[in-house]
């Protein structure tokens, strides 16, 4: 199965000249200093596929300007430039850069247009496109570092949705937090945000309890939360028999849950 890293670009201030601040985002105590997170997650992971996405104003020129070094690619920057200025990038300027991206860094890179999900439609032409370039039973890790400020909140939506449409193992939700650096050892401290997943598996759980009343999928949240999995199991076998309206025998694996 493949691992693929999904990343936001957003759009710098013109008061930061442009661009990101460059930051020395700590990696489980090794750092890398980057203006993109993305870079630098990628390079600690090492995924199969990076997949970059932003709209038609996001910083692609930027990105892509550190990796321009033949004519042809000095070309393609400054037609990106010229693009991202008027808000107005396409999909076949970012398939090229793409090519570039993939043989400089040594990892397969999508370069991918998303809308800026100012409604309904746009949020959910997002989701699809993140999910596009995923197959089923992958591995995924999402950085929701950088982009508009509601695009986190999409990012953690696409995760459960991958993870119920396509089976994907979620590996991990990275979020570099520049406004936590510490001021004297300049080092930005990289937030992992896969709690958030764990309390939604919670609460989808307690919602199918009170719609049908099936304890079954309380048994692997209970075995991730370190309970023995010989007891966690004992909620599944309750489950199992309740479902059949076998009462009697569902008694017994509840009584031994409960003395655990």
């Amino acid at each position: 199965m493949s691992h693929t890293l999904i990343s936001f670009l957003g759009k710098a201030r013109k008061g930061d000249g442009g661009k990101y601040r460059t930051a020395n985002y700590d990696f489980e105590g090794g750092s890398k200093t980057t203006q993109f997170f993305g870079l630098g997650l990628s390079e600690v992971i090492k995924p199969d596929t990076l997949i970059v996405l932003g709209t038609t104003g996001s910083m692609w020129d930027v990105f892509y300007e550190a990796f321009a070094e033949s004519e042809q690619q000095t070309d393609h920057w400054l037609a990106l430039s010229e693009s991202v200025e008027n808000n107005a990038v396409t999909e076949e300027q970012l398939t090229r850069c793409a090519d570039d991206l993939s043989t400089k860094l040594g990892v397969r890179c999508l370069l991918k247009l998303i809308p800026y999900g100012v409604n309904e439609t746009e949020q959910s032409d997002i989701l699809k496109i993140m999910a596009a370039d995923v197959h089923e039973k992958d591995t995924v890790s999402l950085d929701l570092t950088h982009g508009l400020r509601h695009l986190p909140m999409l990012g953690l939506l696409s995760a459960m949705y991958l993870q119920t449409a396509k089976q994907v193992v979620i590996e991990g939700l990275y979020s570099g937090a520049l406004e936590l650096t510490d001021p004297e050892s300049k080092i930005t401290p990289v937030i992992r945000l896969d709690g958030l997943l764990k309390i939604s598996d919670w609460i989808s759980a307690l919602h199918g309890f009170d719609k049908t009343g099936d304890i079954a999928p309380f048994s692997p949240l209970l075995e991730q939360e370190g309970m023995e999995p010989e007891t966690a199991d004992l909620l599944k076998v309750a489950g199992f028999h309740e479902g059949t309206l076998s009462i009697t025998n569902a008694s017994r694996p509840l009584k031994d849950f409960a003395n655990n």
